[in-house]
């Protein structure tokens, strides 16, 4: 029997809201610690279950999803303690899930407006399973990889071609469906760094909430701020920079397995969030550096002081290129890009040690 049920869930901040309401089919969200990403992930599916088509037999709009994370332990300690606070176990069906076996809860819900809509939430703690294994057979609606970081990419890969697969057609099918993915801020080199941020793949979306420390933080009113608006900073008090770096400002970090060149570097002070375009009358002061693999960025210095990075000039991945020809394209640049500009350039002076032989140059 469908119990009845109304949803009251207000998005924690404008970026989780328009996570929410975007129709990517893979979406990532990325926050700091409690800035509520996963039960706007958890919240998405459920509202993506109300617009699902009632099934022309009985009327039910049915959707089912898996909840994956990298251990079912995880699962207990925080996922499903998220899910329960809006669908608590004695709400429909509630089957396995204790002394780490995997969980699954069906919901029959009755919403006004909507009429009866059945959920299956099925979660999934990875362990020593490899998701091929875990996956094949599954037949789903959508999919949640929350902590997607700590998991491979092939996950995703599993996943995403286990969706839009139920219910069957003769039950009224998929209407729509989706990938959602949080994440804490990873190290560059994580997979979901070249995928959603670096080299975006086609279809995927990535929606990065503001720092912990930032007056726009998501979700403050929900977090148990005793001292006023000194959540984060309590948080950070005795917590190593990479830490704080990650799991406060919202930052990607560099590497663990080496020293990072700049350590202060932050994307969202450090990277314009649209295309910078030359300004005129200004000049334009040029950095190089030589060898068989040389590169060449375009700069202007503002006079309120800062240092605008325009372009970049690189070789491609495994190709070696003498000064002459680096420098013919490099003049095709600047006359495509700047004509009319005029500058200075500055170039390491180890270039003028040595011929690059290996490229034809004398």
């Amino acid at each position: 029997m469908a119990a009845d049920f109304s949803i009251r869930f207000t998005p924690p901040g404008p970026v989780a809201a328009a996570f929410m309401a975007s129709p990517a089919r893979v979406k990532m969200i990325m926050g700091p610690e409690g800035s509520g990403k996963t039960s706007c992930c958890l919240l998405a599916h459920v509202f993506m279950a109300t617009r699902q088509a009632p099934s022309p037999i009985d009327g039910v709009r049915r959707y089912k999803f898996p909840i994956i994370r990298d251990t079912y332990r995880q699962l207990e300690k925080t996922t499903i303690p998220s899910w329960n606070e809006w669908f608590p176990k004695d709400v429909g069906q509630w089957v396995g899930g204790s002394g780490g076996q995997p969980a699954v809860h069906t919901v029959p819900i009755e919403i006004a407006g909507v009429g009866r809509v059945e959920i299956i939430a099925e979660f999934i703690g990875l362990g020593e399973h490899k998701i091929e294994d875990v996956m094949r057979g599954y037949q789903g609606t959508s999919a949640y990889i929350n902590e997607a970081d700590l998991l491979s990419r092939d996950v995703l890969t599993h996943v995403y071609g286990r969706c839009n697969r139920y219910p069957r057609k003769n039950e009224g099918g998929v209407t729509d469906w989706m990938v959602t993915l949080d994440m804490n801020a990873p190290d560059t080199d994580n997979w979901t760094y070249d995928e959603f941020v670096d080299k975006p793949s086609e279809g995927f979306a990535f929606f990065r909430q503001p720092s912990g420390f930032s007056p726009q933080a998501e979700n403050l009113q929900n977090l148990n701020n005793k001292i006023g608006d000194d959540y984060y900073a309590e948080k950070a008090r005795g917590q190593p920079g990479w830490y704080i770096r990650r799991y406060i400002l919202n930052e990607f970090g560099a590497s663990r397995e080496g020293k990072p060149v700049y350590p202060e570097w932050s994307d969202s002070r450090h990277v314009a969030v649209r295309e910078l375009l030359p300004v005129k009358g200004i000049p334009l002061v040029l950095g190089l550096d030589a060898g068989l693999t040389p590169a060449a960025i375009i700069n202007q210095h503002l006079p309120n002081g800062q240092w605008r990075t325009l372009d970049e000039l690189l070789v491609g991945e495994g190709e070696s290129v003498g000064p002459r020809r680096f420098a013919a394209r490099l003049v095709q640049l600047l006359v495509e890009r700047y004509d009319g500009f005029t500058g200075t350039a500055w170039a390491d002076p180890s270039t003028e040690y040595g011929a690059d032989s290996e490229g034809g140059e004398q």
